[in-house]
């Protein structure tokens, strides 16, 4: 969270707010991408309405959500940073984390026979400035060692 709200505030963006059960939802699909060794944005529309009903997250109109899949183990400390150095080379997921209608994050990453699955889900109720924002729906998902 910390390299992503570095990058939002180099941009002018409010950092994002880490929470729970965003944490939760996130660390689940990773879990389902390790176990399928296989990454994807399955069940995505489930997570987007059960985030919408937490109350840690009143409001969520808007959820999104990044995955990855990076040669490594979470031993090596510059795997999730490269993930994110990736999905700011990449349109959709540079779009997610720099979307000002998010304000709150999670974020997981799970290991699996030498792959890290992360995936970081974004929230938020599109307010900035007191006007409605558009919103960028579920990025794309990356695969393959981070550059």
């Amino acid at each position: 969270t910390a390299r992503v709200n570095d990058i939002r505030a180099k941009n002018g963006l409010t950092p994002l707010m880490r929470i729970r059960s965003l944490d939760k939802a996130a660390y689940q699909h990773a879990s389902y991408m390790a176990k399928t060794d296989r990454m994807s944005h399955d069940g995505f529309a489930s997570r987007v309405s059960i985030i919408r009903w937490q109350s840690e997250n009143p409001g969520s109109k808007y959820v999104g959500e990044n995955c990855g899949k990076c040669a490594g183990t979470l031993l090596d400390t510059g795997v999730v940073k490269a993930a994110v150095n990736r999905w700011m080379k990449s349109d959709g997921h540079r779009d997610a984390i720099l979307n000002p209608v998010y304000n709150r994050t999670g974020i997981a990453s799970v290991t699996n026979e030498g792959n890290v699955y992360i995936v970081q889900v974004f929230a938020g109720d599109g307010v900035k400035a007191g006007r409605r924002l558009p919103a960028v729906s579920a990025t794309p998902a990356f695969s393959g060692t981070p550059q």
